[in-house]
């Protein structure tokens, strides 16, 4: 998911803020159909100023501020976001707390395995203990299916988990879904022993 990026960052990044880059991307955009048109044609030309990462970045921050695309939109049009909490504990104690809270009614711990939440049916894609939790998210009816990856990314002493929603079809999923990973953080924490740093 693309983060917002600031002009200072990008002109310490690369020389150059949007007033230099914006032209040249606007150049590009008349000739090339799709978003990594325009980011490789605007790497290619000017890698001496410029990453392939921050060629992406500063395309999705000219599409951001023209209005092609908003805040936690992916470059396929659909959306995602992520919460997340860093706990004192490795990677073994934090996936033991995650696995011994009920923070998702109806949670089944077995890849292919299928239950229903109060927002519709889920299925466990797959369980890497101390790793990854993806499980893929039907709202009801037809709604159409989304991916909650719960993450787990260990740093020392300390482990950070990371619930990412991706492929929301629309913006106005962002904000119950953000509310109700935010709350299952607070829950795993308030449950177990980790405690936050």
């Amino acid at each position: 998911m693309a983060r917002e990026i600031s002009e200072a960052a990008m002109v310490n990044a690369t020389g150059h803020g949007k007033e230099h880059w914006y032209p040249i991307i606007e150049e590009l955009a008349k000739s090339a159909s799709e978003r990594k048109e325009i980011t490789m044609g605007l790497w290619k030309a000017h890698d001496e100023h410029l990453s392939a990462w921050w060629a992406q970045m500063v395309t999705v921050t000219w599409e951001r501020d023209t209005g092609q695309r908003v805040l936690n939109q992916s470059c396929f049009g659909d959306y995602q976001f992520s919460v997340s909490k860093t706990f004192a504990g490795d990677e073994h104690l934090t996936w033991a707390a995650l696995a011994g809270t009920d923070w998702l009614e109806g949670m089944v711990w077995e890849e292919g395995a299928e239950f229903t939440t109060d927002v519709g049916k889920a299925t466990v894609r797959a369980v890497r203990p101390g790793k990854l939790l993806r499980i893929w998210w039907h709202g009801h009816g037809e709604a159409p299916k989304s991916v909650l990856e719960v993450q787990l990314w260990p740093k020392g002493e300390k482990c950070a988990l990371r619930f990412q929603h991706q492929k929301l079809p629309n913006e106005e999923d962002i904000e119950p879904l953000k509310a109700r990973w935010r709350t299952a953080l607070e829950k795993i924490m308030h449950n177990s022993q980790l405690r936050p740093t």
